[in-house]
């Protein structure tokens, strides 16, 4: 469990960049992250064959997601955050951590198109 307020997050990896596409490994003070829960709420699957069925009775987190600022990293599994979380996330709910890279220009030439690769649960999306 995540709690609001933490000021620093455990993941895998913290240099957040698989397939060199950023310039640099995640870092430094100003680096941008979004957290977010894909997963975890609870929804009614008894077998009543009522309008019910399919309801979800209860979040549990899932959808809660913010932007945030790093401030630095320790060691190569430990993100320390600018500001506490806002929010509460459950680990078990598929939490995902995601590099935010901020630009300053960005130009797409006439017919081009920019795309993600598809996600093969891990990376990707």
């Amino acid at each position: 469990m995540l709690q609001a307020g933490a000021t620093s997050i455990s993941v895998n990896n913290a240099y957040l960049n698989t397939n060199n596409r950023f310039p640099a490994n995640l870092s430094s003070s100003g680096d941008l992250i979004m957290i977010i829960q894909m997963q975890g709420a609870t929804i009614n699957t008894s077998d009543t064959m009522s309008s019910s069925w399919g309801d979800i009775t209860a979040y549990n987190n899932a959808g809660k997601f913010e932007f945030i600022e790093v401030s630095s990293i320790t060691g190569s599994t430990t993100i320390n955050l600018v500001t506490g979380l806002t929010n509460s996330y459950t680990l078990s709910g598929k939490v995902q951590v995601i590099r935010v890279q901020r630009l300053t220009k960005l130009k797409v030439n006439s017919g081009a198109s920019i795309t993600a690769p598809a996600w093969n649960g891990s990376t990707g999306g």
